[in-house]
């Protein structure tokens, strides 16, 4: 072999091995393989410190997507094919995102102690018969996890009939990392509007307009019974109450 054959095999042999070497992702991201087909996923942030949206897109199932973190943040991730799905992401961690043995359109988010903890909430209170008290006992095992303000929000508040008092409660007993949370701010001003409307205090003030176009306010009905009740077009048992309460008007 001459000296220019050797040299072109020793350079071949070096490109090949630095292509079949992985490439090494430093810091923040999420790493993905979730099938053999090509999407588009978002992922946005819910406070302050993440108050953003990314687009993902994919390629035969796979992406790489890296974050700038200085703190752990709580994001959602979704696409068209995928059900939301939240994210608890600290700084220099690399979450794995693949798809859901048990149903095709869930994400699965593994990588990290926080992801691990609320999932396995998730299937704790599947199978509680009292909510608060599980998950009052899951912020006592451990204050300072993100996933707290998820399980308020998730399992307390945005639900039907919340009881307002106990998540206020739950709410000062957090330290002061959680409370500072943009989402804790948004809770406590739900609280504040519930406290408001609470049975025996005043009404709230409002300016609405009557069938003809004048507007009305809480003034004008002082010392009589009044019914505010809100419908939409598009649901159907909000317009048949509505009837019903037309024949009382």
């Amino acid at each position: 072999m001459n000296k220019i054959g050797y040299y072109l095999f020793l350079l071949s042999a070096i490109l090949l091995s630095s292509c079949s070497k992985e490439t090494k992702i430093e810091g923040t991201a999420l790493i993905g393989n979730i099938g053999n087909f090509s999407d588009t996923l978002y992922l946005y942030g819910t406070d302050r410190f993440y108050d953003k949206q990314d687009t993902i897109v994919m390629s035969n199932g796979r992406f790489t997507h890296q974050l700038d973190l200085d703190t752990a943040i709580i994001a959602y991730i979704y696409s068209d094919k995928f059900k939301e799905k939240r994210i608890f992401i600290a700084p220099n961690e690399q979450l794995q995102v693949s798809i859901s043995d048990q149903d095709s359109t869930l994400l699965e988010i593994s990588g990290n102690q926080m992801q691990a903890d609320y999932d396995s909430l998730k299937v704790v209170l599947s199978q509680s018969l009292d909510t608060l008290k599980t998950v009052r006992e899951y912020i006592q095992s451990n204050p300072f996890s993100l996933t707290n303000i998820a399980a308020i929000e998730d399992y307390l508040a945005y639900v039907d009939n919340p009881k307002y008092s106990a998540i206020e409660e739950l709410i000062k007993e957090l330290p002061g990392s959680l409370r500072d949370r943009q989402a804790i701010d948004v809770l406590n001003n739900k609280l504040s509007i519930a406290q408001r409307a609470a049975e025996g205090r005043s009404l709230l003030f409002f300016n609405l307009p009557d069938m003809k176009g004048k507007f009305h306010d809480r003034k004008d009905f002082k010392n009589k019974l009044l019914i505010l009740y809100f419908w939409s077009t598009w649901d159907e048992s909000s317009k048949q109450l509505n009837k019903e309460l037309r024949k009382i008007y």
